[in-house]
């Protein structure tokens, strides 16, 4: 199923709610600013739920995904070990 950035918007209130929305959606355009940073709504949505709420497992997951994405989207969707 292909996300959005309505997705990506909700995402973001359901996990971040007390953080400043523009500031997390800024972190999370870090990823897919390259051309092989594919799927970007799903690995943005898989980065916040990894994250768990806290801001700088936000950054290291994004830091992740623009290594791999492949590595966040199977962390958040089918692993139990969440390792950055």
């Amino acid at each position: 199923m292909p996300y959005s950035r309505e997705d990506v918007l909700a995402a973001v209130r359901q996990w971040l709610p007390d953080e400043d929305t523009a500031s997390v959606l800024a972190v999370l355009d870090a990823y897919s600013t390259e051309p092989y940073e594919r799927e970007r709504e799903r690995v943005q949505i898989a980065v916040l739920k990894l994250s768990e709420g806290d801001v700088d497992k936000l950054l290291q997951y994004v830091t992740a995904a623009r290594l791999d994405y492949r590595d966040v989207l199977y962390w958040a969707e089918y692993s139990e070990d969440k390792q950055p």
